[in-house]
Parts: C-alpha cells; structure tokens; sequence
C-alpha cells in the first residue's frame, strides 16, 4: 500500500482493492475516493510465520482479565460474549463464549474488538481503537492475555490476514480441535453501508490474528 503526506497532516493511500484513501492524520480512519469510510488493512499480509517460540519476560504483565500487544501498545479488557455481531464499545472487548477458554489444551480462543470507537452524538469520532492498532503487528510479534482469575497466557503472532465478513466462518477459527491458538478479529477495508445507533459502520473485510503458545521453559 503506497503513502502520500501532504501539508495539511493527511495521508493517502491505495489499498490492494485499487481504492484511494484519505486518513485525516495517524490513528484515524479514513475515506475513500467515494465516500466510504475505511478501516485501515495491514500493509503486508503474512501466514505460518516461523517464529522462535521461546517465551519472553513481558516490561508490564497484563492484569486478570486484560490482554496486551507489547509491540503496539495495545492493551484492551477482554469480557465474554455470546453474540460477536453486537460487540461492546472500545476499548471493551470479548472472548467467543462457544470459543476455548485461554489455556484450554485444543481448540481456538477468539477474542473481538471494534476497529474505532463509538460514536458521539451519533457521530463518528474517526479515532481508532487499541484494536484498530493490530494491522501494523508484525510477526513473531509476543501477545500477552490473563484470564479473569489472572493466569497469564503468552502467545506469538504467525498469520495476519484479510477475509470477507461474510466469509470468516471458512477461515477455520471457530474450533475446539486441534492445536491451541489464540485469535483476534477486528474490522478492516472500506464501509459496505453507513447505519445509525451502536454500529455505526459495518465493514467489507475482518482482519485476522492467529498466535500460537509461547514455548516456556522448564
């Protein structure tokens, strides 16, 4: 994805669907060519990273209940929810009920967020959320989570990826089996409608995150 700057602050780019962007300033969406407002995609796509898995001491150890993105700078409180179409306001965000729990021996723990945050006075703020900060992760990139009771689980980031909302149940995210993982979903790319009230935009692409368990020595 290519960058413009000009004087004002701005930014524009062009996304890999040929749409040119306009980001106000750093931390915001932006707009496209026609109006639609964009959710920022990750410049650079990456899948079965191969990482060095061994464990790394954290500079701040996340608190019972809140996950962390050292890297980035991300830390988010993580509930639990039954519905991922109705997602709490950011910086809130939740584990799949129907997902793994962390730390479970199988099976994927999925956690969502909004990309920005709720509107004011139904308006949008444009502003992005921690969670609209995880397309610029990269990989083998550490991931740090605590369950409510405070056991803290590490995890390191192998895929980031793009999907098709409607498509996000063939990504294979939604297991019980299998080798652990942790996933994080948020939105990404242009608005496919604008609407009123809590979900003031909906997106055309989920963005994905799948990190593995850190291998903590004996």
């Amino acid at each position: 994805m290519g960058l413009t700057s000009h004087n004002t602050g701005s930014v524009t780019a062009t996304d890999d669907d040929g749409l040119t962007i306009t980001y106000p300033r750093q931390g915001y969406v932006g707009t496209t060519d026609n109006g639609l407002t964009y959710a920022p995609r990750p410049a650079t796509e990456f899948r079965a990273q191969n990482c060095d898995l061994s464990s790394q001491t954290p500079d701040k150890t996340p608190a019972a209940g809140q996950l962390t993105v050292p890297s980035i700078g991300v830390e988010v409180p993580v509930g639990i929810s039954a519905n991922l179409s109705a997602l709490p306001d950011a910086p809130q965000t939740v584990r799949f009920d129907q997902s793994v729990p962390l730390g479970a021996g199988s099976g994927k723990t999925v956690i969502a967020g909004h990309v920005d945050y709720a509107p004011e006075d139904g308006h949008s703020t444009g502003k992005l959320s921690p969670f609209g900060q995880l397309h610029t992760a990269g990989p083998c990139d550490h991931i740090y989570a605590a369950d409510a009771q405070g056991q803290q689980r590490e995890y390191i980031l192998t895929d980031m990826y793009t999907v098709p909302q409607e498509q996000i149940e063939t990504t294979g995210i939604y297991t019980t089996e299998g080798n652990p993982a942790l996933v994080l979903v948020t939105c990404s790319g242009p608005s496919v409608n604008d609407a009123s009230g809590d979900d003031l935009f909906a997106y055309r692409y989920n963005l994905i995150l799948e990190a593995i368990p850190a291998e903590v020595a004996a």
